[in-house]
């Protein structure tokens, strides 16, 4: 391309001091203008012509490439925004289950420490079935217990109850 270009150049230099000289050569002549002037004229015209021809199709190609490659630029821009966003967003996600997720525990650890869940709480269970409207002798075969526990438990509710009104 550069090659081509040079070319382009040096035909046009070569058209402006043929044009340049030409009348300077007439004049010499005495304005006898020869079939070979008049050759030669016109041969430089259709250089000029050609080599004009030949830079506005190399200005279009390079404008086409240029707006080519500003339609790839924008284009890419766009795709690294959006990647930019998808990162942000799968780093806040990753920090979210980082941070949600617990430490994994090992099954030693598990086994040997057994924490009380819902089933084992004996007060809840309890509360449920004299809800319910269970006898004191079902609710104590029920949970495990004795009678007296029941009581027991019954009667600190009920206290707890009282104080806090």
């Amino acid at each position: 391309m550069q090659y081509v270009l040079a070319l382009l150049f040096l035909a046009g230099f070569g058209v402006y001091l043929g044009m340049k000289h030409l009348p300077n050569l007439m004049k010499a002549r005495g304005s006898v203008v020869s079939k070979e002037d008049i050759a030669f004229r016109d041969s430089i015209n259709k250089l000029t012509t050609d080599f004009n021809r030949t830079v506005n199709i190399n200005i279009n190609i390079l404008e086409e490439k240029t707006e080519e490659l500003r339609r790839l630029i924008e284009l890419a821009d766009k795709k690294a925004i959006q990647t930019n966003s998808l990162m942000t967003d799968l780093e806040a996600a990753s920090f979210r289950s980082r941070k949600e997720t617990p430490l994994p525990v090992s099954k030693e650890i598990v086994k040997k420490v057994k924490l009380p869940g819902p089933a084992d709480d004996k007060y809840g269970k309890i509360d449920k079935l004299i809800a319910d409207g269970l006898p004191l002798e079902d609710i104590a075969r029920k949970i495990g217990a004795s009678r007296r526990e029941v009581q027991l438990i019954m009667e600190l509710k009920r206290r707890r109850e009282q104080m806090t009104h």
